[in-house]
């Protein structure tokens, strides 16, 4: 009886919904994109930030709170709308940058690095591969740029991630 309950309440509907693969997609970068703020927010509180096991925690109930507790209605009208008219700046620009910040900041192993910026361009690649048909020449030559900026920042992870190192050190 409980699980049926848990089966068939908003949290699987909301997350697991895959009929409109899109609105999936883009619930799972702004998911992202909450996890790393909360992160680097958090990171600076002394209680939280010394323990990486609970940061990580903390980041992700915050992250996924987003996830289910958001409406597909609210998300549309409040996400997905003005992402229609900020355009690509929303898609590309800030997750590109949030993902460089936190994977850079949050001192992860070389590895650690890379698996992100993959699970970050799978995510990208799908949400471009579901809608390369409808967007103008110019945003696929945007969406293009962005996929090399994920290559490349996964490819060349080591010597990008001293040259931001040395360019910009941890403040104690």
């Amino acid at each position: 009886m409980a699980l049926e309950k848990i089966i068939n309440s908003a949290l699987v509907k909301n997350v697991l919904d895959f009929s409109n693969i899109d609105l999936v997609l883009t619930k799972l970068l702004a998911t992202a994109i909450i996890f790393i703020i909360v992160f680097m927010v958090f990171k600076k509180v002394k209680i939280i930030g010394g323990n990486m096991l609970t940061l990580i925690i903390v980041s992700a109930v915050f992250s996924l709170f987003f996830l289910v507790f958001i409406e597909d209605e609210l998300f549309i009208n409040y996400v997905l709308l003005p992402y229609r008219v900020l355009g690509l700046i929303l898609l590309t620009i800030l997750p590109f940058l949030f993902i460089t910040l936190f994977t850079h900041r949050s001192r992860m192993v070389s590895m650690t690095r890379r698996i992100t910026w993959a699970t970050y361009g799978i995510i990208y690649g799908l949400y471009w591969f579901t809608r390369y048909k409808t967007m103008s020449t110019a945003q696929n030559q945007v969406m293009i740029i962005f996929a090399i900026g994920i290559l490349i920042m996964l490819i060349f992870d080591r010597f990008l991630h001293t040259i931001i190192k040395k360019r910009f050190p941890h403040k104690k």
